[in-house]
């Protein structure tokens, strides 16, 4: 029988904090530490995090083989996000990640931001390592319409692992909040705090309702979203007070920008997961897929998978949504993103299977060129332009050419500032 989360009510809840300065010594600390130190303190904080989102997960069947946001995936998106954030630099530096005409649009349009130049890689690399620990649990914050016509925004509890998975990314922010004190300690002002606080409330599109990174409007809305959940917080826990203070690059057009790059960097760190076969589950417990029995001749995921032996330990997954997701995952072996030799920021993905589950692992393709557009999928608010370079391990028959070649038909009309380049292109 499936346990229910009222069980986990005796856990300790890691969101409780105390506020707290930074001293002016420790003011310039964070730019003489390598990651590794500060990986190791800010996994401290982390890791209470993800033992309880283990546990949360095992109470609920979806919960138990949702794909891991634990430990072991935190750091890899750490390492995916700088990676991403070396290529992204490199062009925006030169200012050819966005076209001049949009670089100057954006400069005279109120409600437009340029991608910034000179992030902050000890922000970013907190802030990758953090972004996950609201899959522990917290609130749900819903918008409503108000009488003004203004967005209003409700705030309750979680009650479901849905409810947690929808809105992880608001948790995480308020998870930092709620531990500013140690993240001072490791040498961050009350601001930097902030700002790692709104990258990791920014890596969900849904949830943060910055779905156009280049949008001030959306930010906006984002930072909202914190002010009215801190607001439930600090009515929950009175005495252990949080704050949030947006104003310190709301309204700096340069720290505005710094921060939607970093947003980008952390969004394609986060989707660039390496499975491989075999791959941990949210739970922690290892998912089979048995790729002899996907039927790879068929027209939708639904039928890929319908008689495909898809297990979590001994278990066979049900939910469909996980059976499709772990087919399509576990077929993506290797992913960067770099800069290509024409200076083009390119993300490079490696299929490990080539004929094998075809229109799942497209969907998994697709959740990276999603990230990719991020900033804007149609016409004039196209602000950023990258390749997405898949390589196959083995030879690909006529069948697979052909529907790899219709999703990339398909991705052209939804992500018009992403081009989808495949081996036999050369060939042609």
């Amino acid at each position: 029988m499936q346990k229910s989360l009222e069980s986990n009510k005796n856990l300790d809840d890691p969101r409780k904090g105390d506020g707290g300065g930074t001293s002016p010594e420790k003011l310039d600390m964070i730019e003489k530490r390598d990651f590794l130190e500060l990986n190791n303190k800010v996994m401290e904080v982390v890791q209470p995090y993800c033992n309880q989102a283990r546990e949360v997960a095992k109470c609920d069947a979806e919960g138990r083989a949702y794909t891991g946001h634990t430990e072991k995936h935190v750091v890899q998106v750490a390492e995916k996000s700088q990676e991403t954030a070396d290529a992204l630099e490199s062009v925006i530096g030169k200012g050819t990640l966005s076209d001049k005409a949009t670089l100057e649009r954006n400069e005279n349009e109120p409600n437009r931001v340029n991608f910034g130049f000179g992030i902050d890689r000890n922000i970013l690399e907190t802030a990758a390592l953090s972004h996950d620990t609201g899959m522990s649990g917290g609130y749900k914050i819903t918008e409503t319409n108000g009488e003004d016509g203004q967005p209003h925004y409700d705030v309750s509890e979680c009650k479901n692992f849905n409810d947690i998975r929808s809105n992880h990314s608001l948790n995480s922010a308020i998870n930092v909040l709620g531990n500013r004190e140690q993240y001072n300690n490791m040498g961050f002002s009350n601001e930097q705090v902030d700002i790692i606080a709104a990258e990791c409330m920014a890596h969900s599109k849904s949830n943060s309702g910055v779905k156009d990174l280049n949008s001030k409007e959306d930010w906006g809305k984002c930072f909202d979203k914190i002010d009215a959940t801190v607001q439930a917080y600090n009515e929950e826990y009175p005495g252990q007070e949080i704050s949030f203070n947006r104003s310190a690059f709301e309204q700096n057009y340069e720290k505005l920008g710094q921060l939607a790059t970093s947003a980008l960097a952390l969004r394609i760190g986060d989707v660039s997961r390496d499975s491989h076969p075999n791959d941990e589950a949210q739970s922690g417990e290892k998912v089979h897929v048995d790729r002899s029995t996907i039927n790879d001749n068929v027209n939708s995921r639904e039928n890929e998978v319908a008689n495909a032996d898809v297990k979590i330990a001994d278990d066979n997954i049900e939910s469909q949504k996980s059976r499709e997701v772990h087919v399509g995952e576990q077929n993506i072996t290797e992913n960067h993103t770099s800069l290509d030799d024409n200076g083009k920021v390119t993300h490079k993905i490696t299929i490990n299977d080539m004929n094998s589950g075809k229109l799942c692992t497209q969907a998994a393709i697709q959740e990276h060129i999603g990230e990719m557009g991020s900033d804007g999928t149609k016409g004039t608010n196209v602000d950023a332009r990258f390749d997405v370079n898949i390589k196959f391990d083995g030879e690909c028959s006529e069948s697979t050419i052909d529907s790899y070649d219709t999703f990339r038909d398909k991705m052209s009309t939804i992500y018009e500032n992403v081009q989808i380049n495949y081996p036999w292109d050369k060939e042609e």
